[in-house]
Parts: structure tokens; C-alpha cells; sequence
């Protein structure tokens, strides 16, 4: 997230985050204190600076831009709170990929079933989605992943969801928000564990019905 956060203050879009945009330096367990991801995949990033919105934007971004309008982003502050919005609700399908793929069964889940699992079936309804995963036993320890932290793992996917749904209403301000979520290592794994700063992150989703995650 601070990868992308990065881009999006130096006016790039990404546009093609998925699992092989991101790279480690190290794949040692004994080395995840020293874990470094770094995104790759730039071919088909955007420059969303106001000065090229507001001329040609290119070819790459053309499908983009169609989005935009149909959604009604005209205006370039629009058109780039759009392009940030589809980043980042890119990079929460990522997370949740990288969780069920991490800790389901094999072969139990791949990204395309599991982005029609929360857009087609349960329409973005992640209370809905974690209940479902939590009856079937395949799926339960993604489900205890982003538990993990009174259900942080949950928590960043709702913020970054909420990206998407409220795209043509982002401020500078809310924009920020996201740049404050975090890797840190956790004492009880070996890999990283997400953490959000909740007081902050309940700025934004104070709206939605309620907290995603497991009850205290």
C-alpha cells in the first residue's frame, strides 16, 4: 500500500496490480523481519497529473477513462479520484487474493472465483462474504487471517472496497487515510501481518452498517 500510496502522490496509476506486480526480496522465513515487497508491472501505468488529464491521455488509459464517464467523472479532479479509487480497489482484490490463496486448500480458490465470489455473489457485502467463508472448512484460515487483529485483515479490505463504491466523492483528505495503513511483522507469524489504524481508518467507514470481523 505505501508502494502504491507512492505512485499516487507522484501522479501515476498503476492499472495492473495483481499477484506477479509485486516482488520480495527475500522468500526466507527466517528473513521476514527484513521483508521488502516492491511493485513491478508498470507498463501500463497512467500519468494522472492535471496537466495530462485535462490533454491527451493516451492510449493505455482510453478503457479507463470510458469508465470514468460512464460513471460520471468528467472534470480532472474527478477522473483522477476515479483512476485512485480503481488502484486501490485493485489492490484490496489483491489482498484477498493473497489471503485464500495463502491459507485456503489448494486449488480451492483462484482470483477469478474468488472476485466473482465478492462482486457477483455477495456484491461487495464482506460481512456476508466472511460469514459464508467461515461455514466451509477449506476457506477457514483465510477467514483467521484477517481476523488477526480484531479483524484488521477485514477492516483494510472494507476501506479499500469503500474506494470503489464512493470513488466520486474522494478528497484529498480521504485519499490520505489509506497512505497511513501499514506492514508491520507480527510476534505470533512469520509472515507480515496487516494492521490498520483503526481510529483513523473509522473516519471514513463510520457509515457502513457495521465492523467486518470477529465479535468481542
Amino acid at each position: 500500500m505505501s508502494g502504491l500510496a507512492y505512485m499516487h502522490d507522484h501522479d501515476r496509476l498503476h492499472q495492473s496490480l495483481g499477484p506477479s506486480s509485486v516482488i520480495l526480496n527475500t522468500i526466507v522465513e527466517k528473513d521476514a523481519a527484513y521483508l521488502v515487497p516492491r511493485l513491478r508491472d508498470l507498463s501500463f501505468s497512467v500519468d494522472i497529473s492535471f496537466q495530462n488529464l485535462e490533454e491527451d491521455p493516451g492510449t493505455f488509459s482510453e478503457g479507463l477513462w470510458r469508465r470514468a464517464a460512464a460513471a460520471g467523472a468528467f472534470t480532472p479532479m474527478e477522473k483522477r479520484a476515479f483512476g485512485i479509487a480503481d488502484d486501490v480497489y485493485e489492490a484490496g482484490l489483491l489482498l484477498a487474493y493473497l489471503a485464500f490463496v495463502t491459507f485456503c486448500e489448494a486449488n480451492v480458490m483462484d482470483s477469478l472465483s474468488l472476485q466473482r465470489l465478492l462482486e457477483s455473489t455477495f456484491r461487495l457485502d464482506l460481512q456476508a462474504t466472511r460469514e459464508y467463508c467461515l461455514a466451509d472448512d477449506r476457506l477457514l484460515e483465510a477467514v483467521k487471517f484477517l481476523d488477526l487483529g480484531e479483524g484488521a485483515g477485514w477492516e483494510l479490505l472494507q476501506v479499500e472496497i469503500v474506494f470503489k463504491v464512493y470513488r466520486l466523492s474522494i478528497t484529498p483528505q480521504i485519499l490520505a487515510i489509506y497512505v497511513r495503513m501499514y506492514f508491520v511483522r507480527s510476534a505470533h507469524l512469520s509472515l507480515c501481518v496487516l494492521l490498520v489504524e483503526v481510529d483513523v481508518v473509522r473516519l471514513f467507514v463510520h457509515h457502513l452498517p457495521q465492523k467486518v470481523g470477529p465479535s468481542s
